[in-house]
């Protein structure tokens, strides 16, 4: 058999392929691959807001993953918080095959940045954080990370990060709850040539 794939170049650099290796694989296959092993936890909460922004009654059960620093569990340290937004036409997962665990953890070893937990809600693929969503990280997820994991539940120690419509994301969680966030670090990546 053969499998051709055609992959179009939308004009800004990389054709919307992640760094290699490249290769098919089954949902089974790629979860059973040892070198897809993840620093991020999944978890899962009940939220009314993600229900709502989804034109649903009640509540859904909405999943987030949180990254912690080495040494987490064996220390009564209490630490910063970042709420890093994913991308238009993704979900909370992208980071994983991004390996955005990997490099908050070696640039944690070098003592490029501080220790810090790490936590990507998820949405919509074009939530644009808006709205419900919004709230659903303000008012259901934040508290929920807060009484959940050793943060510091101070604005000055809990912030946002995105790309592209996570960053677009950050800026609008942060800037609309400065009682919640006091810091925002926005990216979009396009290809250097």
């Amino acid at each position: 058999n053969t499998i051709v794939v055609r992959c179009q170049n939308d004009g800004m650099g990389g054709g919307g392929w992640y760094a290699g290796p490249i290769a098919l694989y089954s949902k089974t296959a790629f979860e059973s691959d040892e070198s897809t092993t993840s620093l991020f936890t999944e978890d899962s909460f009940e939220s009314k807001y993600a229900a709502s922004a989804q034109g649903l009654e009640g509540t859904v059960d909405n999943k987030y993953l949180v990254y912690v620093p080495d040494g987490y569990y064996d220390s009564e340290k209490y630490y910063p918080t970042v709420y890093l937004m994913h991308q238009y036409n993704s979900d909370h997962t992208s980071y994983i095959i991004d390996d955005v665990d990997v490099l908050i953890d070696e640039a944690i070893k070098q003592a490029l940045i501080d220790e810090m937990i790490v936590v990507v809600p998820n949405s919509s693929e074009s939530s644009w954080w808006r709205g419900d969503w919004m709230k659903m990280v303000t008012e259901e997820l934040v508290p929920l990370i807060d009484a959940n994991y050793r943060t510091i539940d101070d604005a000055r120690y809990r912030f946002t990060a995105g790309c592209s419509m996570g960053g677009q994301g950050a800026y609008g969680v942060a800037l609309t709850n400065p009682d919640l966030f006091s810091m925002v670090a926005s990216a979009w990546f396009e290809s250097i040539k």
